[in-house]
């Protein structure tokens, strides 16, 4: 390498990160070979050879365009100004195929247990919801995960209101009920710049 070079990995989930372009093709074009030797192969369809970093993200903006986004862990990863608007710094989104695929798979599990007691079913779908909060919740990400809790309670109104020949709750009543078994409104998020925490309230 010419320049410096980084690996971020999870499992067989890995974003390579040179200083240089030729760096990058270079090694771009040898992994599949080195790959091949253990019986491995690249994923053509999730990769590629993209640039990145503030100084091609500042040069694409100032021509009227964009640098590709990616995605890894779950979320899409792109390039954005900061909050002052002074530089510009990579951000992480949840991918909006994931998020939309948990929440159908929510509506699917509330369907297939249509007749199983309300608390105790509302109980499950806090743990989901917080499980995903807990992963999410990270610096630029907060309307992601306030439109993910605020779609859930909807979906969980929808299924409490359509179960057999209960009386229908008003969402004021059903608000106090999900306050009652203490269902995420409010969450930490992570900063991936530091070590402190912000407190956020989903709405």
């Amino acid at each position: 390498m010419k320049g410096r070079a980084n690996l971020v990995r999870f499992a067989d989930d890995m974003v390579f990160i040179f200083q240089y372009q030729d760096d990058a093709t270079r090694f771009y074009e040898v992994l599949p070979k080195r790959l091949e030797k253990f019986g491995l192969k690249l994923h053509e369809g999730k990769s590629s050879n993209i640039p990145s970093g503030s100084m091609a993200a500042k040069t694409a903006h100032d021509l009227g365009e964009r640098i590709p986004t990616y995605k890894f862990l779950g979320f899409t990863c792109y390039w954005g100004l900061s909050r002052n608007k002074k530089f510009w710094r990579l951000k992480c989104k949840s991918r909006s195929d994931r998020f939309t695929a948990k929440l159908n798979g929510l509506r699917k599990y509330l369907k297939d247990n249509s007749n199983q007691e309300t608390q105790k079913i509302a109980n499950k779908v806090k743990t989901v919801v917080q499980g995903w909060i807990n992963y999410h919740a990270i610096s630029d990400n907060q309307s992601k995960v306030s439109a993910f809790i605020h779609e859930s309670e909807r979906i969980l109104f929808k299924w409490r209101n359509r179960k057999g020949d209960r009386r229908k709750l008003s969402w004021e009543k059903f608000a106090r009920f999900l306050q009652a078994i203490n269902f995420p409104a409010s969450f930490k998020i992570t900063s991936m710049f530091a070590t402190c925490q912000i407190q956020a309230k989903a709405g």
